[in-house]
């Protein structure tokens, strides 16, 4: 019987080529276009979940009251400042790029590193850096010549090797430094904003600062704002409190009537929230998200309207096949088996091919439940949609599940209309 019911099922499919053709590079373009930019727009979202604390994570941006802009960039002292005053701040630390720091073997050979960042110990209680050898972050870069690797780098410089402990020379500002490798870290996801190749103490940004300025206390001074504050709130903090509180905290180190306002914003935010911010760092465009994700549903929704016009403009076909097998003695047991059986095979034929194979499972599905379209409306529409818009087996799996039940036992939904149908 059941050989039967998958022959007819194929008949219909043979006997509708154009159908089957049409529907097969309809949704199969559709599904791989959508796909395609759906990839495009999760990982845009993904950007820095890969960091445990994410949602207590945050930077701190400065809004020029006078030019009225916000900026990333913050004073050096600001870190150890918000840290010792605010106890919802349990870490805090300054990053800034050194650039142009190059480091040297001793066969001359020079590996040049634009992305490495000064910065202090509490980065490691910030961010997710995962560090190998089971090291922990605490004080790794509290020494002036401490130095923490990223794996690519220590295999590129040290190959084979364990390059904890060992010495480098390193080019700071034009200057030859010996540094000590304190430890490796795995290489950061590219979806992370929080990007290096390289940790190092961050006093290292001081001295061309002063330098450029022709001052001597860039460490202490809230005018020079070159460096970019991390901080780690407390699990129970209120952000919004915190900010109102910056204001006397601004008054206090500042001036009575301070040129600068602090504020926070969380890291889920900066790459697709900082269009407003000046110097973000790595960023991406929340609007191109948007577009891709509209553009997405409409091709998916567009292709599952025409395959449902096209399946009821053929649902005639299946009303003579009733009114034949009827002729020839057919009962209602029979033909309820029937569909019950082929809305088996196509949800399984679905899920065993997934996206391959995708339209020609739908062909046999639209072609199984078109004799009952006129009664079951809702049922069909329920269906097409967790097949083709949401593309989730498991709703369709559900769906073909209630409308064999439907068949098995009179009174569900439009079920008694269709078993009344002689």
């Amino acid at each position: 019987m059941l050989k039967n019911y998958l022959r007819s099922a194929l008949r219909f499919i043979r006997h509708n080529k154009v159908f089957a053709g049409i529907n097969l590079m309809g949704l199969s373009i559709a599904l791989a276009a959508s796909f395609i930019m759906l990839l495009y727009v999760i990982n845009e979202l993904s950007y820095d979940r890969s960091h445990k604390n994410s949602k207590r994570v945050f930077r701190v941006l400065n809004y020029y009251v006078d030019f009225k802009n916000t900026q990333s960039g913050t004073p050096y002292v600001l870190a150890s400042a918000l840290k010792n005053e605010f106890p919802q701040v349990e870490k805090s630390a300054t990053t800034r790029y050194l650039r142009g720091l190059s480091l040297k073997l001793k066969d001359a050979t020079v590996f040049t590193i634009n992305d490495a960042i000064a910065t202090n110990s509490d980065i490691f209680d910030i961010f997710t850096i995962p560090l190998i050898g089971g090291l922990s972050g605490n004080n790794l870069l509290d020494d002036d010549n401490s130095i923490v690797l990223s794996k690519s780098m220590a295999e590129k410089i040290f190959p084979g090797q364990d390059p904890v402990g060992k010495e480098i020379i390193g080019v700071v500002n034009n200057t030859d430094q010996v540094f000590i490798v304190k430890g490796v870290f795995e290489d950061l996801p590219e979806n992370s904003t929080f990007r290096t190749q390289c940790l190092v103490n961050r006093k290292w940004t001081l001295d061309p600062i002063n330098k450029s300025f022709g001052i001597t206390n860039a460490d202490v001074n809230y005018t020079m704002n070159f460096w970019i504050t991390w901080v780690l709130l407390s699990k129970d903090a209120d952000t919004k409190s915190l900010e109102n509180q910056f204001r006397e905290f601004e008054a206090k180190n500042i001036s009575e009537k301070p040129q600068y306002q602090y504020s926070l914003q969380n890291l889920g935010d900066i790459y697709l929230g900082s269009a407003n911010v000046m110097n973000p760092g790595i960023t991406g465009n929340k609007k191109n998200v948007k577009l891709f994700t509209a553009i997405a549903f409409l091709i998916v929704l567009v292709a599952a309207i025409n395959y449902i016009i096209l399946s009821t403009a053929v649902s005639t076909g299946r009303r003579l096949e009733i009114g034949i097998r009827k002729t020839f003695g057919a009962i209602n047991r029979s033909i309820k088996k029937s569909t019950a059986y082929r809305i088996g095979i196509a949800c399984t034929y679905g899920a065993a091919n997934r996206f391959d194979t995708n339209e020609a499972c739908t062909s046999l599905c639209r072609e199984t439940l078109s004799d009952q379209i006129e009664y079951y409306q809702l049922e069909y529409y329920c269906l097409c949609y967790s097949l083709f818009v949401t593309d989730n087996y498991y709703w369709y799996c559900l769906w073909s599940v209630y409308l064999i039940l439907s068949f098995r036992f009179k009174g569900y939904g439009y079920s008694q209309k269709f078993c009344s149908y002689q």
